[in-house]
């Protein structure tokens, strides 16, 4: 950040991009609540263990596209002949690499477009339960935590087969990968799951409120 001819000039870096992510998903998961942050939380989980952790997901379409394949020729060996063969991602650089974003970019899209049926209404403005909005705080930051991450894996993998504009390519640089922390914040994050549905669980067992009396008496 500097000032030229009365001008602010903000220079934006990796770590401001990092830090205005992370702010704006935390007061996402604030403002909405815990309820809502959830799901797109759980989903951006999901599609992060599948894609950006480990291959999983290439060698689960692999595998099962061959099963497809083997299971045809099985029926009908014309039919299998006129399927591609397998792999059908085919083992360079490219393929697996994009099916993995492309794999974690929906997930995160589903996420925030499917209603998961925990929500209810979401919270708006600054009032209403602060347990809840403290939950969705955390749960947007590390929501935005796994996003940067992905982002940085994904980037680290196709820097040589893509190219961007230099001010986009240092900050796509010097995003953090968050490889020592993640592992913790997954544990976190799946331990507060486990707290939360403890807590739902209890409170279903709780006796439910008597109904009322009698008339009674009338008053003295």
């Amino acid at each position: 950040m500097r000032l030229e001819n009365g001008l602010l000039i903000i220079d934006l870096t990796g770590s401001l991009v990092t830090l205005l992510i992370l702010t704006f998903w935390t007061a996402l998961g604030w403002t909405r609540g815990f309820r809502y942050i959830l799901t797109i939380a759980l989903f951006t989980t999901l599609g992060y263990l599948l894609s950006v952790r480990a291959d999983v997901i290439v060698s689960l379409v692999n595998g099962l596209y061959s099963f497809i394949v083997r299971f045809f020729n099985f029926i009908s060996p014309v039919i299998a002949g006129i399927l591609p063969a397998p792999p059908i991602v085919p083992a360079n650089a490219e393929a697996p690499l994009l099916l993995r974003v492309v794999v974690f970019v929906i997930m995160v899209a589903v996420g925030i477009g499917w209603t998961g049926p925990w929500e209810g209404q979401p919270m708006r403005g600054w009032s209403g339960s602060r347990q809840l909005r403290l939950l969705g705080g955390l749960t947007g930051l590390y929501s935005g935590i796994l996003i940067i991450s992905a982002t940085a894996v994904f980037w680290a993998a196709g820097r040589g087969l893509v190219s961007f504009p230099p001010s986009l390519t240092v900050i796509l640089n010097s995003l953090p990968t968050f490889a020592a922390t993640i592992p913790v914040f997954l544990a976190a994050f799946i331990f507060l799951l486990l707290i939360v549905s403890l807590s739902v669980f209890l409170n279903g067992l709780r006796p439910a409120a008597s109904g009322g009396g009698g008339g009674g008496g009338a008053r003295r």
